[in-house]
């Protein structure tokens, strides 16, 4: 049997846009990143000696691109539909590209502060390493 090759990231797209949920999170992300300098400016403001000391307003908010932002809701979609899992990277037992360890390195460097080290991966069970890759998927769990 012949498959045609799908390209994962046009499908999450295309699903993304069939359902979009991602501006209301990078609204809400950007709603509390404000709150958080007006709480910390507030606080400030109990000081008496705070010359000197100012924080810089969010206007830009996140540098995301909101075509790329996923919710939970569109990666169960995806996995769903072409059988694959979606499980902590530790248990992934294939090599990762150097772009994709390139494209985190820029995530952490850009929007994380330090290294983070829990991420997820999407791919079929034979790349996984651990017994609950072969039975009922993660998304399907309540």
């Amino acid at each position: 049997m012949i498959f045609n090759p799908v390209n994962l990231k046009d499908e999450l797209a295309h699903i993304s846009k069939s359902s979009p949920v991602t501006t209301n999170l990078i609204d809400d992300v950007n709603q509390w990143l404000k709150a958080q300098v007006a709480d910390e400016q507030k606080a400030l403001q109990n000081f008496p000696n705070h010359s000197g000391i100012d924080f810089e307003p969010v206007n830009k908010g996140l540098q995301f691109d909101v075509n790329e932002v996923y919710g939970k809701q569109h990666i169960k979609e995806l996995c769903i539909r072409f059988r694959l899992r979606f499980l902590p990277s530790e248990l992934y037992k294939g090599t990762l590209p150097y772009s994709a360890i390139k494209a985190v390195n820029e995530f952490e460097n850009t929007f994380a502060q330090g290294a983070k080290t829990h991420y997820y991966i999407v791919a079929p069970a034979e790349f996984l390493s651990c017994k609950i890759a072969f039975q009922t998927p993660y998304y399907l769990r309540s």
